[in-house]
């Protein structure tokens, strides 16, 4: 059985891979930040380890150079998926650029170096569109990207110095630049959750007008591209591949089609209630050629279908 080493599995993304490729033919173990026993219990952290039975659960602190190279050294992993990282006010300028480069960017050459000595075949680093220049036109990997937030450019950097790194060590890699995931077991303070639990109670719902348009990726198509990016390690090199929908859509017209879904009256939508936020990008999406033709990646999920699917989940 091959194993796959996957850091930040408390994270909603994390959590997803560490299930699903537990549920392949890999052994998976996850890192988390802290101790299990200081999640407080009802966490939305503490529910998802709570459901990974089927992994191995190491504590590793990213900034701690010893304990990467132990865990790596133990666990010894054919693949590495490096999912986790710092994202406290990801969208807004007070980002901390500094304390996201020590857990963003430091550890990434002792990383490459253990992943190196143990054998290891190739490592996934999530990415974000954050990375690219606001733009109208659809995202491309081999676009010249100017973030214009903090969370952007230390991600940017991150993506940079793996590159540089992978060549160092000519271990294979592949950059997942992930656009507006959706699925159960996300954080209730994400705006879908926190708007079905108020749908499914009939209270109106307070929101801006919803005018931006947006690339939205279901999490169980996210985490099958994370699967083909994975077997695409075999051909080696750095890629960078776009792991979103390539379809953007009205913020406002999703919401409205989880409400239709939910059999809720639109009435309950109050999109007057606030204000967009300033500087918001009108449009943000990716192109997905690269991710078609290099891989032959084939979508699932239909938007409509997606949306049922995760609403029966949260029944």
């Amino acid at each position: 059985m091959k194993k796959i080493l996957i850091t930040g599995i408390s994270s909603f993304i994390g959590y997803h891979l560490a299930k699903y490729f537990s549920g392949l033919s890999y052994e998976v173990t996850g890192t988390v930040s802290k101790k299990l026993r200081e999640y407080e219990q009802r966490s939305i952290q503490a529910k998802r380890l709570n459901n990974l039975k089927e992994v191995n659960i190491f504590k590793l602190d990213m900034r701690d150079n010893q304990s990467l190279k132990n865990t790596i050294q133990d666990v010894k992993p054919d693949y590495c998926i490096h999912h986790a990282g710092y994202t406290q006010n990801y969208g807004s300028f007070e980002y901390d650029i500094d304390q996201a480069f020590e857990i963003n960017v430091r550890p990434l050459y002792a990383l490459y170096k253990e992943l190196t000595d143990v054998g290891c075949k190739g490592v996934i680093i999530t990415g974000t569109n954050a990375e690219y220049s606001d733009c109208d036109l659809a995202n491309m990997e081999n676009d010249n990207c100017m973030p214009t937030t903090p969370y952007g450019l230390s991600k940017l950097n991150e993506t940079l110095s793996a590159y540089q790194l992978s060549k160092f060590f000519n271990l294979p890699t592949r950059i997942s630049r992930v656009y507006i995931p959706f699925g159960a077991m996300d954080s209730p303070n994400k705006l879908f959750p926190y708007l079905i639990n108020l749908l499914k109670q009939n209270r109106t719902v307070d929101l801006s007008p919803g005018l931006q348009k947006r690339d939205f990726i279901y999490i169980k198509e996210l985490v099958r591209i994370y699967f083909s990016l994975l077997l695409d390690l075999e051909t080696g090199n750095f890629e960078i591949f776009n792991a979103c929908s390539g379809a953007p859509i009205r913020l406002k017209d999703f919401i409205c089609l989880i409400c239709e879904k939910l059999g809720k009256e639109t009435k309950l939508l109050d999109f007057n209630a606030r204000q967009m936020r300033p500087r918001e990008p009108r449009i943000s999406y990716g192109n997905t050629n690269k991710l078609s033709t290099m891989l032959n990646y084939q979508f699932n999920y239909s938007l409509e279908n997606a949306i049922e699917d995760y609403l029966n989940e949260e029944k």
